[in-house]
């Protein structure tokens, strides 16, 4: 009997914890599916295409928990502006200036990227079959270790299910 109430006790505190944030923690139906380029890919052109596309469209709103980081994650954000593809599957960055040559890139696909259904889409199905890293809290602290880094550790990176902020998908550039 008390492990039943330990149990929906503990469904209740993140239930609650759900509402004060409205942050989704449920893992609807909509599941990453490809990163463009992949993860580990080398002489990437420095004008290449960069897109993460899903099984189902994401929501809008998606672009929030997303970015392109110079070197390891979290590194500095590149400018450029994600936006929805026609058809709803995926997210395509197009940075301010070309990518430099010679350079490693991450792309940091946030926990916190929703589907239209409004759940937070699948990471795990193809995430690190694709050659995602998950980013563990230690990851995103900041470079004095006196704190996490503003960018990526607000409740819309963090992946409710396995407390992650999301997935890392790291490749290198090659000559311009």
């Amino acid at each position: 009997m008390r492990r039943t109430f330990s149990r929906w006790s503990g469904l209740g505190t993140l239930m609650v914890f759900a509402a004060c944030t409205g942050t989704p923690t449920q893992v609807g139906s909509t599941a990453l599916l490809t990163v463009v380029p992949t993860a580990g890919a080398i002489n990437v052109g420095i004008n290449a295409t960069i897109e993460v596309r899903f099984d189902k469209p994401v929501s809008a709103g998606a672009m929030e928990p997303i970015a392109l980081q110079i070197g390891d994650c979290p590194g500095p954000v590149v400018e450029g502006l994600w936006a929805r593809t026609a058809d709803g599957l995926g997210l395509r960055f197009a940075p301010l200036h070309p990518l430099d040559p010679w350079t490693q890139y991450t792309i940091h696909v946030g926990g916190g990227v929703t589907g239209e259904e409004g759940a937070i889409v699948d990471l795990e199905l193809h995430g690190p079959v694709l050659g995602g890293i998950w980013v563990t809290r230690e990851m995103v602290m900041g470079m004095t270790g006196m704190g996490m880094s503003q960018t990526h550790s607000g409740q819309e990176w963090l992946y409710a299910p396995n407390g992650m902020y999301g997935l890392a998908f790291v490749f290198t550039t090659g000559p311009s």
